[in-house]
């Protein structure tokens, strides 16, 4: 090669690059050079000076004054970023186009339900896969490839028990993400009555609840109260237990004997007065355990609500001082003490531990077997439950909304769409009541559809289907429905809802309390309704 084709070609290494860049004060620069990455990062202009305006595009387009105005940074995503940029004049004249091109490998996968144990089947779904990507799974603990079985819209099918996930990402040029592993459980909801206090338990072949019966004092003054019965499931016959009134009981875990302990909540000089006490299986060996009015009668001291046994001790509220506690008595002993620290109301249990809102209407988490308390969230809340491994609750405190987070506080979400605390969730998704009726939402806060135009009052879920009360209608009552969520078709179960429903293997059991309806009762749901058992 001759010298005047060695400097022609040593000029155009030299002034190639700069064809659309003749003047370099306008030209945009940019920190990072054209390549291929493996993160995901923001590349920033480094000759922009005051008075000067940039716009940049992604998609190859020419940017003008109506592309994205530059600020901190140009994002560059996973795939290919192919980025022009121009920059503006105080004058508004716009200088040269500089176009570069990145390439950011696949990203990590991420998954709408984070690891932890959920209470219904259902897909999962991967959030972060852009068009032109592919992702593969197993569930087998295999590392996936493209011999995997490939992610589609339908998600990864998740079974019972526990799923091993792992899931990898593929751009069309062969490139891949790590791989992520998620653990999701899924223990089907099967609640457990045996330590909290309810109006109805399943012993046994036997039924054991509470039957509110009719006493009419005179024909202006009709009054009920309520006694403790059993109900065969085998004879199809129901006994009176305990011919004392009483409001809900819990009976004493496996051991000898067994007792039933109940609560009972009267008028006393125009105050409330609770009693609790205890009896034998066969409603003898009746003993009164405390009475608020013998135990504090000047104190302003009242017994009461939520009751909650683990091992020898049963746990309540109790207002002391116009302000609420958490309180606990032993019923071998009698011994009795404060557990919870200036306050304490709406205690639930879960596993050996009981939460609850404490001072500040904090949420607090009380361990059994530590004896101690701890801070688990300082936002304000109520309605408090707990679905899986999951705690959600409801706060009109700070940004109204609903919160989800760990059973340790960590890792919080919130739900500003979700303004009611009446919700439940059911696999992947929560369900919740809203001006036009139900509507569900996936857990990450995605993917709002509308169920059904009632809005739900008592929520609850069981086996695949929804159970609620809708709003009061005149000529019609309290309603009480249930939706298939696999058909999502409602049906009316019962002309009223204001009762108590339990689920116990399988079987849905509703305790009506009307007695001035002759219609108080225990009754079993059927596929033709809830037929009645027992009752006036």
């Amino acid at each position: 090669m001759g010298k005047r084709a060695l400097l022609l070609l040593f000029c155009l290494l030299f002034v190639v690059p700069l064809v659309s860049c003749q003047n370099q004060a306008v030209c945009p620069k940019l920190d990072i050079g054209e390549g291929l990455y493996e993160t995901e990062r923001v590349a920033k202009i480094t000759n922009l000076v005051e008075g000067e305006r940039a716009y940049f595009t992604l998609d190859g387009s020419e940017p003008g004054m109506d592309s994205t105005p530059y600020r901190d940074g140009i994002p560059l995503l996973e795939g290919e970023n192919q980025v022009k940029v121009v920059k503006y004049s105080a004058k508004d004249k716009p200088g040269p186009v500089l176009t570069a091109i990145y390439t950011i490998m696949p990203q990590l996968p991420l998954l709408a339900t984070p690891d932890g144990v959920y209470n219904g089947v259902f897909n999962a779904r991967i959030t972060n896969l852009k068009e032109g990507f592919k992702a593969y799974y197993t569930l087998d603990g295999s590392e996936p490839d493209t011999a995997s079985p490939v992610y589609t819209a339908a998600g990864i099918p998740l079974a019972e028990g526990e799923n091993r996930v792992k899931v990898v990402k593929y751009d069309g040029a062969g490139n891949h993400s790590a791989v992520l592993n998620a653990c999701l459980t899924i223990i089907p909801y099967e609640p457990d009555y045996s330590n909290s206090f309810a109006r109805l338990r399943k012993i046994g072949d036997s039924l054991y609840y509470v039957q509110s019966v009719f006493k009419e004092v005179n024909f202006y003054s009709p009054e009920h109260f309520s006694k403790l019965c059993r109900y065969d499931l085998v004879k199809g016959a129901s006994e009176v237990i305990l011919d004392k009134e009483l409001d809900d009981f819990i009976i004493s875990q496996e051991g000898s004997p067994r007792n039933v302990f109940c609560q009972y909540d009267a008028l006393w000089d125009g105050a409330s007065r609770y009693q609790w006490f205890r009896a034998d299986l066969n409603g003898k060996n009746y003993k009164m355990l405390l009475d608020s009015v013998v135990e504090a009668p000047m104190a302003g001291l009242a017994f009461g609500f939520t009751g909650i046994m683990i091992d020898d001790w049963i746990y309540y509220q109790y207002v002391f001082e116009d302000d609420w506690h958490i309180f606990r008595f032993n019923t071998a002993s009698l011994e009795k003490e404060s557990i919870s620290p200036c306050g304490g109301i709406s205690p639930i249990l879960v596993g050996r531990d009981i939460y609850y809102w404490g001072p500040g209407n904090s949420l607090y988490r009380y361990s059994a077997d530590r004896a101690e308390n701890t801070l688990i969230s300082k936002v304000k809340g109520f309605n408090l439950k707990v679905f899986g491994s999951f705690i959600f609750y409801y706060s009109q405190e700070q940004k109204k909304g609903t919160y989800r987070m760990n059973l340790d506080g960590s890792d919080v979400h919130t739900y500003p769409q979700i303004t009611s605390d009446e919700f439940v969730v059911v696999g992947d998704r929560i369900y919740y009541s809203s001006p036009g009726g139900m509507c569900s939402l996936r857990v990450d806060g995605e993917d709002r559809q509308e169920v059904c135009s009632i809005r739900p009052q008592n929520l609850q879920y069981y086996r695949g289907k929804l159970y609620f009360g809708g709003e009061y209608d005149p000529e019609c009552g309290w309603p009480f429905f249930c939706l298939d969520l696999a058909t999502n078709e409602v049906k009316t179960i019962f002309p009223d809802s204001r009762g108590f429903l339990y689920f116990i293997e399988g079987e849905v059991y509703y305790v009506y309390p009307q007695v001035l309806k002759r219609e108080a009762g225990l009754y079993h749901l059927t596929e033709a309704g809830l037929e009645k058992l027992a009752g006036e």
